[in-house]
């Protein structure tokens, strides 16, 4: 097979996505490789190279460099973009790939991307499935357990070995290291050491291998498992290291996802691309050919993120300023909110007295959207206060409900004048969008189960 052309995806906001599409099959299957990618240098590396070939004989394969990697538009230097950012990036993907809804391959530490793409937008991923898959650090996962391995342990390096090792010592010592590590069946082979070398260095350089590693250590979207509609298959190695804690983390993936079954393969090789391809290739042929199958289902339930935002004090400044004033303030501050929220992609659901309900695609444009409003209305004299959460929402003829939506308004309540209060699960999704929260304690929500870990959006 020839190696594929390279071609580009313009993103919402400009940003170019590198893409490659080959193969032949009535599938369409979207591959977002874990750890790092370089799209072309794939097609040096014999494994992986391999792997891809064996993919496209029975799909038409969709390959991607994530955002800031390989050969997609570089990051700025020390930045990372927050979940939704890449969503859209893959969405521009599909869309010049003229693919309208995917299977989905992800490994490793791509899982995250692809469980909050299944979960945000149902319509597009058909079926999905997960090798190996990190939806949290691992020493996140592992912190919630007693009995991990005194030698798997010393695998969970702190956050600043890992800067130190990417900064110091990417593509050079990191690789051999990381390499023998992860990858036994080649260990002491100077020939694929040395090429692998030169892969990661094409794939990221050190600042952009840093700021991956950053974004992932403060990545968690385990709660979004219960909103993954996608039929889904989680395969991994429990052969190869960090055996306990991955095998805990697929069952713990596997009990929370509806439609979800786990297989396991042979071998002590991490990475699905080493090792024994066939097995691999031959288990995703199966159920992607199977689940390819099923009928589409009609979505009547989506993760979304909801923001309510109500005016402080309206009651007593409207007495305090008369009726039509207080009319003519009103439709200002409609309006300023109406702007905010065509700007940043929110989609009006209601609007009762001084208060507005929205939902968006995305956390972080959500909270972008309250501190607009804020900054913008304080010109008419006037404070809001902002909740923000993520979580499943219920469709009914285009208006969304459910516990997420009661849930949102009642974190707005509780907020003081002009601050963005926040979910747990919100401040775990918008990791690499540079905004910063403290801590508001645990709080019980009127008409809502259990207590909740609130946040403040703070300036950063």
């Amino acid at each position: 097979m020839e190696i594929p052309e390279t071609r580009y995806a313009k993103s919402t906001d400009g940003a170019h996505i590198a893409f490659q599409t080959f193969g032949s099959g009535d599938r369409d299957l979207l591959v977002i490789k874990g750890n790092f990618s370089n799209l072309d240098g794939n097609w040096d590396i014999p494994e992986i190279a391999d792997m891809l070939r064996r993919l496209s004989a029975f799909a038409r394969v969709i390959a991607i460099d994530r955002r800031g990697m390989g050969l997609s538009d570089p990051l700025a230097p020390g930045t990372v973009e927050p979940l939704e950012t890449h969503i859209d990036d893959v969405i521009a993907v599909m869309a010049a790939a003229h693919v309208d809804r995917a299977c989905v391959f992800a490994s490793e530490n791509a899982a995250p991307l692809a469980i909050a793409l299944a979960a945000t937008h149902p319509d597009r991923v058909q079926a999905l499935a997960l090798y190996a898959p990190l939806p949290t650090p691992l020493a996140t996962a592992a912190a919630e357990w007693e009995d991990i391995p005194a030698q798997e342990r010393a695998l969970l390096f702190t956050p600043e070995f890992w800067r130190n090792e990417l900064d110091q010592k990417w593509g050079t010592g990191w690789a051999r290291e990381e390499y023998e590590m992860f990858v036994p069946s080649h260990a002491g082979d100077e020939a694929a050491i040395g090429l692998w070398g030169r892969y990661v260095r094409s794939a990221a350089s050190p600042g952009s291998a840093v700021a991956f590693i950053d974004h992932w250590l403060v990545t968690d979207v385990r709660r979004l498992y219960p909103s993954v509609q996608a039929p889904t298959l989680l395969l991994f190695r429990p052969h190869a290291r960090p055996a306990t804690i991955m095998g805990r983390l697929v069952a713990e993936a596997a009990e929370a996802i509806a439609d979800a079954h786990v297989t396991t393969l042979a071998g002590r090789d991490l990475p699905c691309w080493f090792g024994d391809r066939a097995q691999v290739t031959a288990e995703l042929e199966e159920f992607f050919t199977g689940a390819s199958q099923r009928p589409d289902l009609a979505v009547d339930r989506i993760l979304s993120t909801v923001l309510f935002t109500d005016i402080v004090g309206s009651t007593e400044r409207a007495a305090e300023i008369g009726d039509t004033r207080w009319k003519d303030l009103v439709e200002s501050h409609h309006g300023l909110v109406r702007m905010a929220l065509a700007e940043h992609r929110g989609l009006e659901m209601d609007t009762a007295g001084d208060g507005f309900y929205a939902v968006f695609d995305g956390p972080a444009r959500a909270i972008r959207c309250a501190r607009s409003i804020i900054g913008s209305v304080r010109n008419l004299g006037i404070q809001v206060r902002a909740g923000v959460h993520t979580g499943e929402c219920e469709v009914i003829d285009g208006k969304y409900g459910g516990i997420a939506v009661a849930t949102g308004a009642r974190i707005a309540a509780a907020a003081s004048p002009s601050e963005i209060l926040v979910s747990q699960t919100v401040k775990d999704l918008v990791a690499g969008s540079g905004l910063g929260f403290e801590a508001r304690g645990s709080h019980e929500l009127k008409g809502i189960p259990g207590r909740w870990q609130l946040y403040a959006v703070v300036a950063s």
